[in-house]
């Protein structure tokens, strides 16, 4: 048999296909959502650990002292290239040496504890999404040359088949978001996690301004979207013991 061309070959995915948007968008929200969540937890670590200082100093010369202040201790944050020994270092802060100086803060402790724990339960995601590969159904255990893949589907107009994890090679990743939803739909979870996220972010972020700006008030805690929700959950204040 002669052998094909290389033109005649199949390529690999380009990921750039209709089919994929979906995927691509709501993947990349996710990830972007998740990072700048890790950059407002830096901000509560380095507010924390500077804001007994902060208070000694005079007003005109606080920017100064922040800025410098903030440099410091963002070394220390970034000295884990990973998400999740950052968030420990924060979780590790929260002693009562340290927590005493925020008693005035209410739900202070309790507060920041549950955003660390949260975040806890979306990384598998984050981390289930960003290294399962991903790949159409129909083409999802062929590995022959000449099947079309991304450029022959252009070509050809052929749109069928849906988005799967790819299980070809046994990724572990994969397997646990086709196990996690055998329905197939593997947005529903991706999109709640995206929005999950934001939630926290905010809620971070409100945190970080009550710790910095006095007239800032503290921040009711929110409640995270129910699974399957597009919008955000209305906030709801804390659940108190009784």
């Amino acid at each position: 048999m002669a052998r094909k061309s290389h033109r005649e070959l199949r390529e690999g995915e380009r990921f750039t296909d209709a089919q994929y948007k979906p995927y691509t968008v709501t993947i990349g929200q996710f990830v972007l959502t998740w990072n700048d969540l890790h950059e407002k937890l830096a901000l509560i670590f380095t507010g924390i650990l500077s804001y007994g200082d902060r208070k000694k100093i005079p007003k005109k010369h606080r920017p100064e002292y922040e800025f410098r202040e903030m440099e410091r201790l963002a070394g220390i944050w970034n000295s884990s290239p990973y998400d999740r020994p950052k968030r420990e270092m924060l979780r590790g802060i929260l002693v009562p040496l340290v927590t005493s100086d925020f008693i005035q803060l209410g739900n202070f402790e309790e507060d920041i504890r549950w955003i660390l724990d949260e975040a806890d339960k979306i990384e598998e995601i984050r981390n289930n999404a960003v290294h399962s590969p991903l790949i159409h159904n129909f083409n999802e255990f062929d590995i022959s040359p000449i099947f079309p893949t991304s450029a022959g589907r252009r070509k050809y107009k052929w749109s069928g088949g849906k988005i799967t994890p790819n299980i070809l090679m046994r990724n572990r990743r994969a397997l646990r978001i086709a196990q996690k939803n055998p329905d197939g739909d593997i947005l529903r979870e991706l999109r709640w996690a995206r929005d999950a996220s934001a939630v926290l972010r905010d809620f971070t972020l409100r945190i970080y301004w009550a710790l910095l700006y006095e007239p800032a008030p503290w921040p009711l805690r929110p409640a995270l979207p129910n699974r399957g929700r597009k919008k955000y959950a209305n906030a709801r204040p804390p659940a108190r013991a009784k």
